[in-house]
């Protein structure tokens, strides 16, 4: 599926959009080989889980196709169109896995975990209305997720910090999410 304006509209309206099938075909099988290179299956540390049964790595990665994986110019695109400017700054994250028996995330400030990404090392001012002070995050999931994967939780902007209209991100492989860094989220 490709990137539009009516996903411009969704972001706007809500924090964040959801893009079945964003990565396909040989693409996504060659990405799904590179993480799975990069980061433990289960059945490799079962016997002797990471701390807090989940972890991360960060970027840049030793695999090639993850780092090509980070230049889609569609994405760059839209992030274009949202800010409404050419000078986009782009930063690649981390990849995480989360094992069985993964609790909590986020900031810990309450038993949601719910947080802001971004809110505690920016020295930009806060507002969800002025584009140019914001950010986008893009979320690549590489492999499904289901309801009993700790999926991540999205609130729609509308529904401010009410954990009840929380929505998980149960997801096929493929799958993109992008949301600002003024959309509540927290892991499940």
């Amino acid at each position: 599926m490709e990137l539009n304006d009516g996903h411009l509209d969704q972001l706007e309206q809500r924090g964040y959009i959801i893009v079945p099938g964003f990565r396909h075909g040989e693409e996504l099988k060659e990405l799904q080989a590179a993480q799975r290179r990069a980061l433990p299956s289960w059945e490799e540390v079962k016997d002797d889980p990471p701390s807090g049964r989940a972890t991360l790595s960060e970027f840049p990665p030793a695999e090639m196709a993850l780092l090509r994986g980070t230049v889609h110019h569609a994405a760059w695109d839209f992030a274009r169109k949202w800010f409404s400017s050419e000078h986009i700054h782009y930063r690649a994250g981390c990849m995480i896995a989360r094992y069985p028996g993964f609790k909590g995330g986020g900031t810990g400030s309450d038993a949601s975990a719910l947080h802001l990404d971004n809110g505690n090392n920016s020295l930009l001012p806060p507002s969800d209305s002025a584009r140019a002070f914001g950010q986008l995050n893009f979320w690549h999931h590489l492999e499904e997720v289901g309801e009993d994967q700790a999926p991540l939780r999205l609130i729609p902007k509308e529904h401010g910090r009410y954990m009840s209209k929380a929505e998980p991100l149960v997801c096929e492989a493929g799958t993109l999410c992008i949301y600002t860094n003024y959309t509540m989220h927290s892991a499940s």
